[in-house]
């Protein structure tokens, strides 16, 4: 027989034991930590009510009309001019001089082409009428020049620094140059203190006329809704098709500093029907700016898990114990935006769906 020392059989009896240890650990099932155990008992979530615009980065592709310019209706010296290109023209205000005498920018639809006196009537009446009252001058927009219109007219002069306006009886049309909108940017500068002018001469260079915007691509996968374009500080309503249809939404959009940003940027127009299409270093093309609702929508985030029997963008969800029928807005990172299609607030929902019974 053989044997075993003391010490040695104390190191193969801890060996069997270490053994029989980790043979146990292999066998014996582990209990799950406390936290998942948590978690797979969950069977519902609370729902987290959000208003939500669905912003989305978009691009306006531009359609351009032809180049328009700032243009002087007198002959004469250019003693005075604040043209600056990427600078400002803002109209009732007097942004140059010939031979002394400021001249005053006016923005109307289309440019006034004859003097005005007491009896006169007609359209450009009117139109002149519209801007002194948005200009805040107290005059009635009939359409007929009548003292009240020439008292609004001299104050605006004085108020722009001509001198001699207290003799005027009329409206002086060589005393004001035409701007297509209240303000516009000028791109370049044609001329310069000194230069000798004449009649129809071009002072300055304006960015061209917008004869149509489209959004191009128009974004996919977006919340359904009424639907407009951010622009700077401007809000423009889209159509279903995702053009700026309006006339004076594209005469506002041609009038903004993004836009005279944008055709300061861009190579020559190149010739196409109805217009040109301006491409823009860096801005595939077009006008950067933000697609989102019309108005904010209300809205639920839920657990995608709670969501069931989708259909498009119909499905269910049990909200509160009961079945609900919802319209999904969009569904990102785990979590389903949904609208109740009945009016009604949503707590909770469950997230046991498997068996839950139809919504509809």
């Amino acid at each position: 027989m053989i044997r075993i020392s003391g010490p040695v059989g104390g190191l193969l009896a801890f060996l069997l034991l270490a053994a029989g240890a980790l043979a146990g650990a292999f066998v014996l099932p582990l209990s799950p930590p406390q936290g998942i155990v948590a978690t797979a008992n969950v069977s519902s979530a609370s729902a987290k009510q959000l208003d939500i615009t669905d912003d989305q980065a978009a691009t306006l592709a531009i359609t351009a009309g032809p180049e328009r310019k700032l243009v002087v209706n007198v002959s004469g010296t250019l003693t005075a001019t604040s043209c600056t290109a990427g600078g400002r023209a803002e109209s009732g205000q007097s942004g140059l001089a010939v031979n002394d005498v400021p001249i005053i920018y006016l923005s109307t639809p289309t440019p006034l082409w004859r003097d005005l006196m007491a009896g006169d009537h007609g359209p450009d009446v009117q139109s002149l009428q519209d801007e002194l009252r948005r200009l805040g001058h107290s005059v009635r927009a009939d359409g007929r020049f009548g003292p009240d219109t020439l008292r609004s007219v001299i104050a605006l002069a004085k108020n722009a620094g001509v001198a001699d306006v207290r003799t005027w009886t009329s409206f002086p049309v060589s005393r004001f140059a035409w701007l297509p909108a209240p303000t516009v940017e000028t791109m370049t500068c044609s001329l310069q203190v000194g230069d000798q002018v004449v009649a129809g001469d071009a002072v300055a260079v304006l960015p061209p006329g917008i004869e149509s915007a489209r959004l191009s691509p128009e974004p996919r996968d977006v919340v359904p809704g009424e639907r407009v374009v951010v622009v700077g500080d401007l809000v423009l309503p889209v159509d279903d098709s995702g053009n700026v249809a309006s006339p004076d939404d594209l005469a506002r959009l041609a009038a903004s500093p993004a836009y005279a940003a944008y055709a300061a940027g861009a190579t020559a127009p190149q010739a196409s029907q109805g217009g040109s299409d301006l491409q823009r270093n860096g801005a595939a093309g077009g006008v950067p700016v933000t697609f989102r609702l019309a108005r904010g929508l209300s809205v639920y985030s839920v657990p995608a898990a709670a969501v069931y029997a989708a259909r498009g963008r119909s499905a269910c969800v049990v909200a509160d114990g009961k079945p609900a029928a919802v319209t999904i807005a969009s569904s990102q990172f785990g979590q389903t935006l949904i609208q109740p299609e009945a009016s009604q607030s949503i707590a909770e929902v469950s997230l046991k769906t498997s068996q839950a019974p139809p919504c509809r």
